[in-house]
């Protein structure tokens, strides 16, 4: 079987309960990359925050942010964004 994308959860998946990579991860996130997987963060925080760990990964993911209103690679050209009504 061939697999084309990662999907991970930021929050107790790639990062420690102290908030931090562990070295292992990081490697395993490098060689699925290196193999051409795409890798995709999903998090509940917003996107900011999200593209800091995508920059300590030192890769450019597809971002899942703030519970799944934001969805693309980058601020500038987002694939979706649900925003709140505003009255």
């Amino acid at each position: 079987m061939v697999y084309r994308l990662l999907a991970v959860n930021i929050d107790g998946t790639l990062l420690q309960s102290n908030g931090r990579l562990n070295k292992s991860t990081k490697e395993a996130i490098d060689y699925v990359h290196q193999k051409g997987v795409h890798v995709a963060l999903v998090t509940s925080r917003n996107y900011h925050s999200a593209k800091k760990v995508a920059k300590a990964l030192k890769i450019n993911p597809m971002i899942v942010a703030q519970q799944g209103a934001f969805v693309g690679a980058s601020m500038e050209k987002p694939i979706m964004v649900k925003e709140f009504q505003k009255n």
